[in-house]
């Protein structure tokens, strides 16, 4: 008996190692399973779940592959990021990074070309510029989803000033004539400021929120051979124009105080009539709506694309790319699951959870946003995308643009705007002497 019984045993110890496991109606052997590590932001409140919600149609479809989201702050991201590129023990298998700082992490030879492996003309054009490092032939990551700021409006504010959005924003000129309607306009005996944006120095929208008009003037940040154009007689009209707005209080100027994050709050209490945001301020607001269904908000909001400068309409794109690392051992794994995250339910199934933008064209024909007049809107304003320079010093570069930026604001704040064009010159000068120091060092 006792024999029978070990023999059983032994037979069952056998069997584990060696019989297939049935794994949804798949035939999966045990020995070829797969483990992916994959670094992300937290890109949503419930980033752990959501995460793990988004791979569970790819998990299911590939049962040997498990793949496990570490989720890395955006604060400490880009050091860890280059540490894992240049073979850090933890390295994962793949990784989130941001446009911006793509080709500070490709300097590093740490990451896998994909030029080979992916259709790059399915991607967003405005995405395509952030895929690899200027002056190199090679795709060192793929576009994973993508955002653009558009002016959000107030349709009752608009009501009550007779604005049409849809044709007063369209253009520098009917966008100020629109705000000096729209100024201290009253809805339910509150009077709104026209327009809230943010100023503060640890804010990275300071530096979107003028790249629209730097362009639109025919200006810029920087030129092709890397010097610096923010001094430039185009990028000061340009940044003039908007610096006017507040001067001419079409910007609440208290508003310049504050981050994205309190302007888009503040929206939301009914402070201002139009703010410039994003997709994920959108599915914001929707969440809130959905939690109060008699929000100030429900139905009372809606989106138009960029004014049109004198030299063009431009809107600032950025987007979180998706790179495998070359020190991972899962590469044909990792290629898979990649074609899958760009897949059009596996895009949709992000904007849902996060509110950032898909990045590839298809996803736009999906009901969720073709069907949906706030939603459709981002892709009329995707033909005017730009992105900024991939080359890797664009991270400092960015960082500085930032306090130049927001010291100006200060500057102009503290002097009551009085010579505002000699001060608005000066701190350019002061910003192009230290950016093209950047670039010589």
């Amino acid at each position: 008996m006792k024999k029978k019984i070990l023999l059983i045993g032994f037979l069952i110890i056998i069997a584990f190692f060696t019989i297939a496991l049935i794994t949804n109606g798949k035939t999966v052997n045990r020995s070829s399973q797969i483990t992916l590590n994959i670094w992300v932001m937290p890109n949503s409140e419930n980033a752990e779940k959501d995460y793990q919600d988004l791979f569970k149609p790819f998990t299911k479809a590939n049962p040997n592959i498990k793949v496990v989201p570490n989720i890395i702050d955006w604060g400490s991201a880009l050091i860890k990021i280059k540490a894992a590129a240049l073979g850090a023990s933890d390295a994962p298998d793949l990784v989130e990074i941001g446009s911006t700082w793509v080709a500070e992490v490709a300097e590093t030879g740490g990451l896998t070309d994909l030029k080979k492996n992916f259709d790059f003309a399915k991607f967003l054009p405005g995405t395509l510029a952030s895929t690899g490092c200027v002056g190199k032939n090679e795709k060192t990551s793929i576009p994973w989803c993508t955002d653009t700021r558009m002016i959000i409006y107030r349709k009752d504010a608009c009501q009550a000033a007779g604005v049409n959005p849809q044709k007063d924003f369209d253009n520098w000129d009917s966008f100020k004539n629109a705000l000096k309607k729209l100024n201290q306009v009253e809805v339910n005996g509150k009077k709104l400021a026209s327009f809230g944006t943010s100023g503060k120095a640890d804010d990275w929208d300071v530096v979107h929120n003028f790249a629209w008009w730097l362009w639109g003037a025919g200006g810029d940040y920087l030129s092709s051979e890397k010097k610096s154009m923010i001094n430039t007689s185009e990028s000061f009209q340009g940044i003039k124009f908007f610096t006017n707005l507040a001067k001419d209080n079409l910007i609440d100027q208290k508003s310049l105080l504050l981050n994205s994050w309190e302007i888009q709050s503040g929206f939301a209490r009914g402070d201002y009539a139009i703010i410039i945001a994003g997709g994920y301020t959108i599915t914001g607001f929707e969440k809130q709506i959905k939690k109060n269904p008699h929000h100030i908000l429900k139905d009372n909001f809606g989106v138009a694309i960029i004014p049109a400068g004198p030299k063009g309409r431009y809107a600032f794109f950025g987007s979180n790319n998706l790179s495998i690392l070359k020190t991972s051992k899962n590469k044909a794994a990792a290629l898979k699951l990649l074609n899958y995250m760009i897949t059009n339910s596996a895009q949709i199934d992000l904007f849902k959870k996060t509110g950032l933008l898909p990045a590839i064209k298809s996803a736009y024909n999906d009901p969720y946003i073709s069907e949906n007049k706030i939603r459709k809107t981002f892709k009329a304003q995707f033909k005017y995308g730009r992105a900024y320079p991939s080359i890797p010093e664009w991270g400092t570069i960015e960082n500085q643009i930032l306090k130049s930026l927001s010291d100006m604001w200060i500057v102009l704040l503290k002097n009551k705007f009085e010579n505002s064009d000699q001060l608005i010159k000066n701190e350019l000068n002061k910003a192009a002497s230290a950016i093209n120091k950047i670039i010589q060092e």
